[in-house]
C-alpha cells in the first residue's frame, strides 16, 4: 500500500513540474522576443542645421513684330512657344539664394560661363566676366545676375564652328553655367561645397512643331543639413536578455529532465511485465487450463519464479501456469510431487502498485 501511494504521489508531483516547466518555457518567449528585438546600443542622429540653395531663372524674350502673337513684342515663362524666327533678343536673369536655420559666416564666389554645343558634336565655352565674392552674416544670402542672349549671333557661331568642323545638328544648346562655391561656418559646423545651377537652352530646327528655343531647368535646388550622431545605451535590454536565457536555461533543463523521468516511471503493460517473467524459463513452463488443487495437499510457497523452477528441476517435474480466470493479473505458478505442492504466485496489482 505505502509502495502504491508512493508511485502515485511520485507520477502526480513529476505531472505537476512538467507542466510547471513548459509554463516557464512559453512565460520566456514575450521577455526574449521583447530583449532581443531591442538594441543594447542604439544609434540615433539629430539636425544642427539644415539648409538649401536655391537657383531661379526668369526671363523676357524680346520679340520681333509678328502676325502670330498679334504684335505682342515680349513673352515671360509660361506665355508661349519662342519661335526662333520671331525672337529677337532674351534678357535672362538668374538669382541665387541661400537659406539656413542658423547664423553663419558666409562667402560665396561665383563665375558664370556659357557653353554652345551640337549634342555629341562638338562644345565651345565663351567667358562672360560675371564673377564676384559676396562675404555676409546671417540665415540669408542672395544676389542676382542678368544676361543677354542674341539668337542671332548664336546662330552665327554655330554655322562659323559647322564650317571649321564639317559637324552640323538641327539641335544646339546653349548653356548657361554658374559654379557658386559656398563656405559657411556656424556652431553647428562648416558647409563647404559647391552648386551649378545649369540654364539650357536649345535651339531647335527641322521639327514638326517648327523652330524654336526650348528653354528648361528655370528652377534648381539643393539641400544639405549638418548632423551628429549619438550612441544611446538600454542596459536594461541586457538584463532582460540574462533574464531570459537564465529562464529558457532553467525551463529547457527542467523540461527534458522531468520528461525522460516522467517517461520512466510511466507503468508498465500487465502483459509486458508477464512475459518478462516467463521468458527465461519459457523450456519448463507449461500453461494449465486447471486450478491447482487445495485441499490434501502441503503448499510450500516460493519467493521466485527462479526458486521454483530450480524445484522443479531437481524433482524432474514442470512448473505448471495457471491464471486465475475471476481474478485477472493473478497468476500461480505450481509444481506438485505427490501430496506436496511448490507455488509462487504472481500478482500483477501488487506489481503496478495497486489495491
Amino acid at each position: 500500500m505505502i509502495a502504491a501511494i508512493r508511485k502515485v504521489w511520485s507520477r502526480a508531483v513529476l505531472k505537476i513540474l512538467l507542466a510547471s516547466f513548459v509554463l516557464l518555457v512559453i512565460a520566456s518567449v514575450p521577455v526574449g522576443i521583447r530583449a532581443y528585438s531591442t538594441l543594447v546600443e542604439e544609434q540615433r542622429t539629430t539636425t544642427l542645421l539644415s539648409y538649401n540653395h536655391r537657383g531661379e531663372y526668369d526671363y523676357i524674350a524680346y520679340l520681333k513684330p509678328n502676325q502670330f502673337y498679334d504684335n505682342k513684342l515680349t513673352l515671360r515663362p509660361g506665355e508661349g512657344t519662342l519661335y526662333t524666327n520671331l525672337v529677337e533678343n532674351l534678357d535672362i536673369t538668374f538669382t541665387y539664394t541661400f537659406v539656413s536655420t542658423q547664423t553663419c559666416d558666409i562667402t560665396v564666389e561665383y563665375t558664370i560661363t556659357t557653353e554652345l554645343e551640337a549634342p555629341d558634336k562638338w562644345l565651345k565655352s565663351f567667358p562672360t566676366g560675371l564673377e564676384n565674392t559676396i562675404v555676409s552674416t546671417g540665415k540669408v544670402v542672395e544676389f542676382s545676375v542678368e544676361l543677354s542672349v542674341d539668337p542671332e549671333w548664336i546662330r552665327d557661331i554655330a554655322d562659323n564652328l559647322e564650317r571649321e568642323t564639317g559637324a552640323s545638328s538641327s539641335t544646339y544648346n546653349f548653356r548657361i553655367k554658374p559654379t557658386i562655391n559656398l563656405l559657411s561656418k556656424s556652431s553647428a559646423g562648416v558647409v563647404d561645397e559647391s552648386f551649378v545651377p545649369e540654364l539650357v537652352l536649345s535651339f531647335m530646327s527641322g521639327s514638326a512643331e517648327g523652330n524654336q528655343i526650348v528653354i528648361e531647368n528655370l528652377e534648381n535646388s539643393m539641400s544639405g543639413s549638418i548632423t551628429e550622431t549619438y550612441t544611446i545605451s538600454h542596459p536594461e535590454v541586457s538584463n532582460e536578455r540574462n533574464i531570459f536565457t537564465a529562464i529558457s536555461a532553467i525551463g529547457l533543463v527542467g523540461l527534458l529532465s522531468t520528461g525522460l523521468l516522467f517517461i520512466k516511471t510511466k507503468p508498465q503493460v500487465p502483459e509486458k511485465l508477464i512475459e518478462q517473467l516467463v521468458s527465461p524459463f519459457e523450456g519448463v513452463i507449461v500453461k494449465s487450463s486447471t486450478e491447482p488443487p487445495r485441499e490434501g495437499v502441503a503448499v510450500v510457497g516460493m519467493k521466485s519464479l527462479e526458486d521454483l523452477v530450480y524445484v522443479g528441476e531437481g524433482l524432474g517435474k514442470p512448473v505448471l501456469h495457471f491464471e486465475k480466470p475471476g481474478e485477472k493479473g493473478v497468476h500461480i505458478f505450481y509444481v506438485l510431487d505427490g501430496q506436496t505442492k511448490y507455488e509462487y504466485v504472481f500478482e500483477l496489482s501488487k506489481k503496478l502498485g495497486r489495491k
